[in-house]
């Protein structure tokens, strides 16, 4: 998956809400089968939580997916938030840290 930098990407409680209604089941549903708590699937769903690995493994194995699916999910949709959210500061703070260390070793050789 590639990183979008002019957007927030799909967070994976996106996806998996998709493939939920696609099947025709429920989130509690799904929670019993895959033997995790539902408040945790409602709150990825909701957006309000992410996919941790354990959710992963779970979710790959219902689906007949690999854990990584899922788990690259969650990294995309928090690295391209981060980059839209504060992209530009953190991009301009490390280019003035990095201009003030190539000053200062430029510096110490004269």
């Amino acid at each position: 998956m590639t990183v979008p930098t002019n957007r927030i990407a799909t967070h994976p409680g996106a996806l998996l809400l998709e493939q939920i209604r696609e099947m025709g089941l429920t989130v509690n549903g799904l929670a019993r089968d895959i033997d995790l708590p539902a408040t945790r699937l409602h709150e990825i769903v909701h957006e309000r939580r992410g996919v941790t690995a354990e959710t992963a493994i779970a979710l790959g194995e219902y689906f007949d997916q690999t854990p990584e699916f899922w788990m690259n999910a969650q990294k995309v949709y928090e690295l391209s938030r981060e980059l839209v959210m504060n992209g530009k500061e953190i991009r301009s703070r490390v280019r003035r840290h990095a201009r003030d260390r190539i000053k200062a070793v430029e510096a110490a050789r004269v």
